[in-house]
């Protein structure tokens, strides 16, 4: 009997300390927050103490912890918001042959869908008598002289970066429709969401775009040198290490007549892709010398 009692007043003794030290973590738990005082200190001390400001801040002791999370009301004021509100937004899926467009009003609603010729004829038709508007569109192939018409006509352009948006790149539903609604949807809420990009001119593509031409003979004739060489050992021959600039005279001389029949034209066409190589190069460096000075060695 004396052995139960003892266990029991052991079962007590141990559920008594357990409440007691849960009370001091929660005792400690609310002081830490600012709403009691602890353990030790007497109730009055807590009246001493800096008041919160707007109850955003804490105290300890004399030490002022840092401020509380912001609320609600003062996160919805910071967000941005655009100065000026967009009354006509147009997306615009931009294809080979024919472009789709969606028009979005002020309030997000869908007001017209539709497609024109992807063509200077086809782009002012469709947006020169329209008002300023807003007008978002993917980077690819035809995005660098329609965004310049485009804003020669006084419209708003952004450019999207189509590889860093995933929601469009990436979509199951993907159709010209749907791009062209996503983008003017993405450009009326905050055009930095489309990453947008700036194309150069159309006139410092046509510069580039004669570097690339050049590059493109230059590989064509680097892959018919090593044609003909090619072509030629089978048959016994190799030729002669030369300079591609007088490569195809050279191996005409030294090729035996069934070999110069057969290689003759390659040769032929080699030697007119040197002469038009060289010209590109009279090209290039002129304009170095008038366009593009900063270039220039």
């Amino acid at each position: 009997m004396r052995d139960d009692l003892a266990d029991k007043r052991g079962r007590v003794c141990h559920h008594v300390a357990i409440l007691g030290w849960a009370k001091k973590q929660v005792n400690e738990a609310r002081w830490i927050t600012g709403l009691f005082d602890t353990p030790e200190s007497p109730k009055g001390d807590l009246a001493s103490r800096p008041a919160p400001i707007n109850g955003m801040s804490r105290f300890f002791g004399s030490e002022r912890l840092l401020p509380m999370k912001k609320t609600l009301q003062h996160l919805i004021a910071e967000v941005p918001r655009s100065a000026s509100k967009v009354e006509m937004t147009i997306g615009i899926d931009l294809g080979d042959v024919w472009s789709h467009y969606c028009t979005l009003n002020e309030a997000g609603e869908v007001v017209e869908r539709g497609r024109f010729r992807t063509s200077p004829s086809g782009v002012e038709k469709w947006f020169t008598d329209l008002p300023r508007v807003r007008i978002a569109m993917e980077s690819g192939t035809h995005s660098i002289w329609i965004s310049e018409q485009l804003q020669e006509l006084g419209h708003e352009v952004i450019v999207a970066n189509v590889r860093e948006l995933r929601a469009i790149s990436h979509s199951d539903r993907k159709s010209d429709q749907v791009d062209a609604e996503k983008l003017a949807r993405y450009a009326r809420l905050d055009p930095k969401i489309l990453r947008p990009i700036s194309h150069c001119t159309v006139a410092q593509q046509e510069a580039l775009t004669l570097i690339r031409a050049r590059n493109v003979i230059v590989r064509l004739r680097t892959a018919a040198v090593n044609a003909v060489r090619g072509l030629a050992k089978p048959c016994g021959y190799r030729l002669p290490a030369s300079s591609t600039l007088c490569f195809a005279k050279r191996c005409l001389a030294s090729l035996p007549p069934g070999l110069a029949q057969a290689l003759g034209p390659v040769l032929e066409q080699i030697a007119t892709m040197t002469v038009k190589i060289k010209h590109y190069d009279r090209l290039i460096k002129r304009l170095t010398e008038t366009e593009y000075t900063e270039t220039r060695l």
